[in-house]
């Protein structure tokens, strides 16, 4: 995983409450696609920490770096059955894509979402 956000402009956040590690979430690139968009990646909640605003938090320390690395949007791509992370990805402020975006390799995720960071609400 450290290898994986090792490069310029990405960055993975975990999340832990005396020490047990509660989650995680990341941006890096979207490969395959223009230096403008980022990709949250990796995003994982234990059972444990639903409930209590971890997702949320990772969610904005993620959107928040992504913006001060000079990334304008922001994409990712889920299940369909995924619900819940959904609404958490709509009330941080992405919305649904009819298409996918960059070269992510991830066939089964069928689900396509981007946020504008630099967009005013």
């Amino acid at each position: 995983m450290s290898r994986a956000y090792s490069g310029e402009r990405s960055a993975y956040f975990v999340a832990e409450e005396n020490g047990v590690i509660l989650g995680g979430a990341g941006i890096a690139q979207l490969e395959n696609a223009n230096s403008d968009t980022c990709e949250l990646r990796k995003m994982y909640l234990s059972k444990q920490a639903r409930g209590k605003g971890v997702g949320n938090g990772l969610m904005q320390k993620c959107l928040e770096i992504a913006r001060s690395f000079g990334f304008e949007y922001c994409y990712l791509e889920t299940f369909p059955t995924m619900l819940d992370a959904q609404k958490l990805y709509k009330r941080s402020g992405f919305y649904y894509l009819d298409a996918s975006k960059g070269g992510t390799g991830h066939t089964a995720c069928t689900v396509w979402m981007q946020n504008d960071l630099n967009h005013a609400d």
